[in-house]
């Protein structure tokens, strides 16, 4: 009788074993999805000269209509079965319109409307929450934080770049194909200290050709739908 309730206990034991320590690994992964720019505005002021009519500051609201862009990257990490902690570097691309009308002063208005983009490179360190680690289908919930580096091209602006804070809340949920292999599926909110710009512009869009100088800044939230596929490896932990 013994013998049979220790080979019952072994069979259910031995898998929910085999299954952690296939779990508390190093990993590396791929990762990508969809990313879309949350109510961006651009606040800009500066300096315009417009040919042949005079120069003066001009202020306003430069309006960004960025389509669905795209995000895309790799991570490596350590699976504590439960916890986990990771280093993700991911780049997201977003592109669209911009449109503004700008007062001059002495001069007159200003009106703009053309291509938009906005790149971003991230370097996060992130940490998770696996909920139910040892079963097939795995919620999770996670935050990350680190450092963007962005470009930003308005237009005839002169591309301009910078560096910020960035952050990150997540929740998905993970589903493991093989003991090492697992896919995850999740929702993200990325965003950065508002990001500045400051760059020289020229155009010979309008009837008489207008440079200047513009600085200013605009919220960076972003909210990212990713997949991605995990590889786990290493020696498994006893």
């Amino acid at each position: 009788m013994n013998k049979m309730v220790f080979a019952a206990i072994a069979l259910v034991v031995l898998p929910v074993s085999a299954q952690a320590q296939n779990l508390n690994n190093i990993y590396v992964g791929l990762r990508g999805g969809a990313n879309w720019l949350l109510n961006t505005n651009a606040s800009v002021n500066g300096f315009a000269s417009v040919l042949g009519v005079g120069s003066g500051s001009l202020s306003g609201t430069d309006s960004l209509n960025l389509q669905t862009g795209w995000a895309g990257g790799g991570f490596i990490g350590y699976d504590f079965v439960g916890p986990r902690a990771e280093l993700e570097v991911l780049y997201r691309d977003n592109t669209g319109t911009e449109s503004g009308r700008f007062p001059v002063s002495g001069v007159g208005t200003i009106g703009v409307n053309g291509y938009a983009q906005i790149r971003q490179t991230s370097v996060m360190a992130n940490v998770y929450y696996d909920f139910f680690a040892h079963q097939a289908f795995t919620p999770y919930v996670g935050a990350g934080a680190g450092v963007a580096f962005l470009n930003t091209h308005l237009g005839g602006v002169t591309d301009s770049t910078d560096t910020e804070f960035a952050y990150q809340a997540i929740v998905g949920v993970g589903y493991k194909v093989m003991p090492n292999v697992r896919l995850n599926l999740d929702g993200r909110y990325y965003g950065t200290l508002n990001p500045s710009i400051n760059a020289g512009f020229k155009s010979n869009e309008f009837t008489t050709p207008v440079s200047g100088n513009i600085t200013g800044s605009y919220p960076n939230n972003n909210f990212s739908i990713m997949a991605s596929v995990v590889f786990s490896f290493g020696t498994p932990s006893p």
